[in-house]
């Protein structure tokens, strides 16, 4: 015959009598957790794409201003710059729309970032010196191709370039990690 243990449940009086309001039930807190994480999300993404427009002109113009771009038309299916390349330009997107994409270890073609207006390309070559990933053309667009090293130099010259060229960066970084945690 089998026995069943018998779990004794709190009596109302082994109870605390008033419970603090920071204790919830974990599935509320993960549930509040998850809520407020998304708002979060929608919120810097409501910043960003409020200072973006404006930061896009600005930043393009301070570009322009101290560099000349090499200006290159590219069309559906152009590679901007492919994975192993020798890493020598960053790319700012001025028009169109480009996948980052990596290829699994079966060959099959991994999109691992969208880029628009805007967008920086290429960081990923700086540490290595080769780019570790594809940049393919989804449209007709225009992408602006800098040097580094002269872009490098006219970031000592101009200052707010160098800003600019590290809120960029730190908003791939954040992308990444956000996107990870999705």
């Amino acid at each position: 015959m089998a026995t069943t243990a018998r779990v004794n449940a709190p009596t109302r009086a082994s109870l605390p009598t008033s419970t603090p309001t920071t204790e919830r039930a974990p599935g509320h807190v993960a549930a509040h957790s998850a809520a407020h994480s998304a708002a979060a999300k929608l919120q810097r993404e409501d910043d960003l794409n409020r200072h973006t427009s404006a930061q896009i002109a600005a930043t393009l113009n301070l570009l322009n201003d101290g560099l000349v771009p090499h200006r290159r038309v590219v069309h559906a299916g152009d590679f901007i710059y492919q994975a192993g390349e020798c890493f020598g330009n960053l790319h700012i997107l001025h028009s169109g729309f480009v996948k980052v994409v990596n290829l699994s270890a079966d060959g099959r073609e991994q999109v691992v970032g969208l880029k628009f207006r805007g967008d920086w390309l290429g960081f990923d070559g700086i540490a290595a010196g080769q780019y570790s990933c594809d940049a393919v053309a989804m449209d007709t667009g225009e992408v602006w191709v800098f040097k580094y090293a002269d872009l490098l130099i006219a970031c000592l010259e101009t200052p707010l370039l160098l800003t600019r060229l590290h809120e960029a960066m730190s908003r791939e970084i954040a992308h990444d990690r956000d996107s990870l945690m999705s």
